[in-house]
């Protein structure tokens, strides 16, 4: 099988080249076009786009992405619906967004060295707590309530949300770069990062303290980063080719780092890797066939760049972590008592007596924090004497001359005949039950959650000397080993996030905005936040989407009745470029949005922007195939100015080429409407009436003031 490749066209380049400018997608038995040299600066200059049109639009887009990003940044000036629970509820993972905690609390307790427990890796957290360090924040501030004050209590909220603000209006401007390292015209790179600019979700996010826009450009930068350095294979170890691929690398490790669906960047990115290498170990391919020992450094080489650093990266954010927090703190209870012993201050140790045989204890279940009691009431129609039986079986069968203390030692009550563990949960009996907890029994006796602990010793006597105990000096516990431990506590909250929310949605409901989510309200001025994105743009990029896999699929269905539709039409190369690079795009959106139809965890619809953003560079290249811009990927007419900044010779008629440009024009047109139409709920101001609430309701868009 040939190395997979595109013609797309690149800037710049020095050398002929045979493969896309995007890296590329699965696309077998698709062969490359012969490529043609470039020629000397100057020739064909009136008809190409030049350089500097380029940046001229770079610059125009990314001031207004600051400008869309960072307009009435300090409205509101109180706790948003997010904000509070990303904070309030950072240890609780029963509600929206799902257990995670965001900037804010983080921030605080990251500035006081309060350890705290979250389901989200720490890099895009710490990046909050430094901004709140370096402005002078004390983290005293903990948004308990939703309307709290920034200002009454004195928290720099602005410089905290001008983080992810600054990170969101740099993805604009990276997307388009994206097109452009790509080879796409003009016209298709303002079209893609038009769409991600006048959006209203990315924006409203953006303008919160909250992860996703660290997670977004991380993903945007991992992709720009790879197409450079595939750009690059054909001067394999170069440097350019290490910095790039480094780069990627840094990239990729920023997205886990973040969020652990960044794993669905590793995957996009990762198949291009994989369809590359299995193009190198081609005995045929054009710059011939590679020894086993040089295809075996390319291997090393990738895994290095793009696993190893990243992994390691990864971890030094962990290492970070810890130095960080070392006082005991809200997320003691998720981690073991070795865990909460590298702590200091922690309660658990300082209050945990010694047990001995004969002394009355009082068990309560670690996670639940349920106490395990009997009462004379019965079930209904079950166990006639209602009592609970152990069958006389000694509870510790631990180590000899092991110290068995409350609180700090936890332990599993295992039916010894059945080895059923007792376990208890959080759903509460029926009203017969009194609504408190059911104990029962658990078949699979090593879960964490069958762990229960000794809390006290009602019977020992307030002078025994087991009450005046010294406290316990902070036990040092190796790196490698709370790690693993936190990474566990992570995936299994994590995995338990299955409660129901109001403002939960489906992934089938994303691509077509059927609803949004509501953060934030102002009852006398009628004003509100509603989390949605441009309908406009969406419903666009979604219908584009649907019409590349139709052209796909029409495609392959014409070559088996022998029609070459596409070359014949638009000209050779244009099945190449189409399937590996719109390709690689498509690939980019699918892998990043059909995951979550697989997680059983709550969902929501910020978990689409990363896919989103793969959605609006699909559609900037389904636009340019439409309207039949020269797939070729160098042509005669090419005009190098020095590397990687090259102007495009576009081969097409004028009125393709305003026609294009007609298309991008009414396009965004139509798209800078519905963000000014939409824009009073994703800023928050003005508040509207009855009517103007009511005229933005659309399908089912859950506003308040509606009546």
């Amino acid at each position: 099988m040939a190395s997979p490749s595109s013609s797309v066209r690149h800037r710049g380049s020095k050398k002929n080249v045979d493969g896309p400018t995007s890296p590329p997608a699965a696309a077998p038995g698709v062969k490359s076009a012969e490529n043609k040299p470039a020629v000397k600066k100057g020739e064909g200059q009136n008809e190409s786009s030049s350089e500097w049109d380029y940046r001229l639009a770079l610059v125009i887009v990314t001031i207004g992405a600051f400008a869309t990003r960072f307009w009435k940044i300090s409205y509101p000036d109180q706790v948003v619906f997010d904000e509070v629970h990303f904070g309030k509820d950072a240890v609780r993972l029963d509600r929206y967004p799902g257990a995670s905690g965001d900037g804010v609390q983080f921030a605080s307790l990251y500035i006081q060295g309060t350890y705290f427990f979250d389901v989200h890796p720490p890099f895009a957290k710490l990046l909050f707590a430094l901004v709140g360090w370096l402005v002078g924040f004390d983290g005293k501030f903990l948004f308990e309530n939703i309307g709290d004050s920034y200002t009454d209590n004195k928290v720099p909220y602005v410089a905290l949300r001008a983080l992810p603000a600054m990170l969101g209006s740099l993805t604009v401007p990276v997307v388009f770069l994206i097109m452009w390292e790509s080879g796409y015209s003009l016209p298709a790179c303002v079209l893609s990062a038009g769409l991600l600019l006048f959006d209203n979700a990315h924006i409203g996010e953006d303008r919160l303290i909250l992860l996703d826009a660290t997670l977004v450009i991380s993903m945007a930068l991992s992709v720009l980063c790879y197409i450079k350095f595939h750009k690059n294979r054909h001067q394999p170890f170069s440097r350019k080719w290490w910095k790039w691929m480094l780069m990627t690398g840094i990239a990729l490790s920023c997205v886990i780092s973040t969020k652990y669906v960044g794993v669905f960047t590793f995957v996009t990115i990762g198949s291009a890797v994989l369809i590359d290498l299995w193009g190198l170990l081609d005995v045929n391919r054009r710059q011939g066939k590679l020894s086993l020992f040089e295809f075996g450094t390319h291997f090393a080489a990738r895994a290095f760049g793009l696993i190893i650093v990243p992994f390691f990266i990864y971890l030094f954010w962990f290492q970070v972590h810890f130095a960080i927090l070392t006082k005991s703190g809200p997320g003691d209870d998720f981690m073991s008592p070795e865990f909460q012993a590298s702590l200091s201050d922690n309660p658990m140790f300082a209050q945990s007596k010694g047990v001995e045989y004969y002394d009355v204890l009082t068990f309560r279940h670690k996670d639940t924090k349920v106490y395990l009691h009997s009462h004379p009431d019965r079930y209904p129609l079950r166990y006639d004497d209602g009592r609970v039986s152990s069958q006389g079986q000694q509870v510790p069968k631990g180590k000899a001359d092991e110290e068995f203390r409350t609180r700090s030692s936890l332990f599993n009550l295992i039916h010894f005949p059945s080895k059923v563990a007792m376990w208890t949960h959080t759903n509460p009996l029926p009203d017969w039950g009194y609504k408190q907890a059911e104990i029962n029994g658990n078949k699979n006796s090593k879960e964490p959650s069958n762990l229960w602990y000794a809390e006290d010793i009602p019977s020992l006597a307030p002078d025994s000397p087991r009450s005046n105990q010294e406290p316990r000096k902070v036990q040092p516990m190796r790196f490698l080993k709370k790690y693993l431990e936190l990474q566990a506590a992570m995936f299994h909250h994590n995995n338990a996030l299955t409660s129901s929310h109001p403002y939960a949605s489906e992934p089938f409901q994303w691509p077509f905005l059927l609803r949004g989510v509501s953060f934030w309200t102002k009852n006398d001025t009628r004003e509100q936040i509603y989390f949605l994105g441009n309908p406009v743009g969406w419903w666009l990029c979604s219908s584009l989407l649907a019409v590349f896999v139709g052209i796909l699929g029409a495609d392959q269905l014409a070559l088996r009745r022998g029609i070459d539709a596409l070359e014949e039409i638009w000209g050779p190369g244009t099945r190449h470029r189409l399937y590996n690079s719109t390709g690689f795009f498509f690939l980019c959106w699918a892998a990043h949005y059909f995951p979550f139809y697989l997680m059983g965890r709550q969902r929501f619809l910020h978990h689409y922007l990363p896919s989103h953003v793969a959605s609006v560079l699909v559609t900037g290249a389904l636009v340019e195939f439409i309207f039949n811009i020269d797939p070729a990927s160098l042509s005669e007419d090419f005009v190098a100015s020095k590397p990687g900044r090259g102007p495009l010779k576009v081969k097409h008629t004028r009125q393709s080429l305003l026609a294009i440009w007609a298309a991008t024009i009414a396009i965004l047109g139509a798209t800078i409407w519905g963000f000014g139409f939409f824009a009073p709920l994703t800023y928050g101001t003005p508040g509207l009436d009855v009517a103007g609430i009511n005229a933005r309701k659309w399908l089912s868009y859950d506003l308040h003031f509606a009546k």
